[in-house]
């Protein structure tokens, strides 16, 4: 049973060869969401590997990568209200999605 969608979205490179990141982490068993900024080339691998680290196995985790144009990825991360930097997020966070 899948218990967290991992959805990573990724800027395509720029003109200097950098794509930059965010993931947003759902919980099936709520629906409810959280928004981590992965940084630079970060497609939600350090959040996938802190998961089955505290005892998730992999085919509870199901994880998609989406690659969009810079200005694309620039105006949806504007219209998200809150972003994690991935450096602080924490399995208590994660766990706290669901309930």
């Amino acid at each position: 049973m899948i218990r967290f969608i991992i959805d990573s979205t990724m800027s395509k490179s720029d003109v200097y060869g950098n794509s930059y990141g965010f993931t947003k982490v759902t919980s099936t068993k709520t629906g409810s969401s959280l928004y981590v900024y992965t940084g630079l080339r970060g497609a939600g691998g350090n959040i996938k590997s802190l998961l089955h680290n505290n005892a998730f196995e992999w085919d509870e985790l199901y994880s998609v990568v989406t690659e969009v144009k810079i200005r694309e990825w620039e105006q949806q991360k504007k219209n998200i209200m809150l972003l994690i930097y991935e450096h602080k997020l924490t399995i208590e966070m994660i766990l706290q999605l669901e309930g």
